[in-house]
């Protein structure tokens, strides 16, 4: 998340998450000869460890403008990225087997609440950058209702070349999943991205493992085969490949 300051308004902050989403925490250990400089805390709630730490520098490498550039849901987030200052690292940390969804779904709940913030603008997650307002927005939207706010945990990234659309996903990994490609495919690429957003909340919420050589679809009639291999463009060595013509 990008921030300008040198501390973090942990008051604030606790008080935002009480009252957004009855999220009742509190400050286990804050390292005091950091406070000016790193500014981490790290807080207890429920079976979950979350550590939340201001780094006073912009993310490194530039990284952060690199992966905004081309973001089709926010795609005024590359002047934030350029201009911040410095940066929150939020983390949570399971303890408890076959908690991803629960994991993520606090995740999103502390983000949006660093995102009320004084001089929070964005956060860089899922191999992108989304506006604070879009963030909150998505996360407000779906969480009550324990749907899965796709947009904000996997991202499709769309591209185009002479043999057709490509899409794969940054995110799927966070939910030990393989990351998907969709290569080379004539058909229009908004059914495709829609394909592949409905198969990555199905898959995250039902816990399903593709397998090298299955078939998936959302119908009798849909029979797409799967095939694990190398991957082309997603952010891991290797990649399910959804074959969609």
């Amino acid at each position: 998340m990008n921030c300008v300051g040198n501390e973090l308004p942990t008051l604030r902050l606790l008080n935002d998450l009480k009252t957004d989403w009855g999220i009742v925490g509190r400050i286990e250990q804050q390292d005091s000869s950091y406070i000016l400089t790193i500014g981490e805390y790290i807080l207890t709630i429920g079976e979950f460890l979350c550590a939340i730490a201001l780094m006073p520098a912009p993310i490194p490498n530039g990284e952060a403008v690199q992966r905004t550039k081309g973001n089709y849901y926010c795609p005024n987030t590359v002047a934030a990225a350029e201009a911040h200052k410095a940066h929150l690292m939020v983390t949570v940390m399971n303890q408890a087997e076959n908690s991803e969804v629960a994991g993520m779904s606090l995740y999103s709940k502390i983000v949006s609440g660093c995102l009320k913030q004084e001089n929070a603008t964005s956060v860089y997650t899922s191999g992108t950058v989304y506006t604070a307002d879009f963030y909150q927005k998505v996360a407000k939207e779906y969480l009550p209702n324990n749907e899965i706010p796709i947009m904000i945990w996997v991202y499709i990234g769309l591209g185009q070349n002479e043999q057709g659309n490509q899409l794969y996903t940054s995110g799927m990994a966070k939910f030990g999943k393989d990351e998907m490609e969709i290569l080379n495919s004539k058909i229009n690429m908004g059914t495709l991205h829609a394909s592949l957003s409905s198969m990555c909340s199905y898959i995250i919420s039902s816990g399903l493992v593709l397998k090298d050589g299955e078939t998936i679809g959302f119908s009798a009639e849909q029979k797409w085969q799967i095939s694990h291999s190398k991957s082309v463009y997603a952010p891991s060595e290797f990649s399910l490949k959804i074959d969609i013509q």
